[in-house]
């Protein structure tokens, strides 16, 4: 393979990972948008106050753009972002939980590094993903840990349910464009 069809390779491979960071950020922006709609604030934030996701505000950095850090600092898979997508929704799903603008940050940061823990190799130490995620460590392991427990301590995902997210991602990317 020549140096120029390797570039070419490489930047193709860039944007078509850019384009799947700037989607899931969009579907977790539309999620948070429902989900305002669904519930009034006030019952939301009571239900959830308690949890270790819940921050008493909410992040200045939009969540694509926070996704997009998480991503390149971590230099995870792409298998693994959607990985993460699918431990969110089952979190939510089992947990009848809804994401909101005070505890998507902290949710999509733990899901990312257990998706990280679970299907690579290679990862960082939770002090390192800490500072990534601009929190301290002592939260992150509390946040991976409280994860863990509502996802009752399975990171399993069937190929049949990551074939249709990731089939669905890129459906959407597809339509963006």
């Amino acid at each position: 393979m020549s140096t120029n069809t390797k570039r070419a390779s490489l930047v193709s491979e860039a944007y078509k990972n850019n384009q799947l960071l700037t989607t899931i950020g969009k579907i977790l922006a539309d999620v948070l948008e429902d989900n305002k709609k669904m519930k009034t604030a006030a019952e939301t934030l009571e239900q959830h106050r308690r949890l270790s996701f819940h921050s008493n505000v909410a992040a200045s950095l939009s969540i694509t753009a926070y996704i997009q850090r998480i991503a390149k600092y971590t230099h995870c898979e792409e298998s693994t972002l959607i990985s993460a997508l699918i431990l969110i929704d089952r979190m939510c799903e089992m947990n009848n939980f809804y994401l909101m603008e005070q505890n998507i940050h902290r949710i999509v940061l733990s899901s990312i590094v257990l998706a990280i823990k679970y299907n690579e190799d290679d990862y960082y130490t939770n002090a390192y993903y800490s500072k990534v995620g601009g929190i301290v460590v002592k939260e992150m392991n509390l946040l991976e840990f409280d994860l863990l427990k509502y996802l009752e301590y399975s990171l399993f995902i069937k190929s049949e349910t990551f074939e249709k997210y990731k089939n669905y991602l890129y459906h959407y990317i597809k339509m963006m464009i």
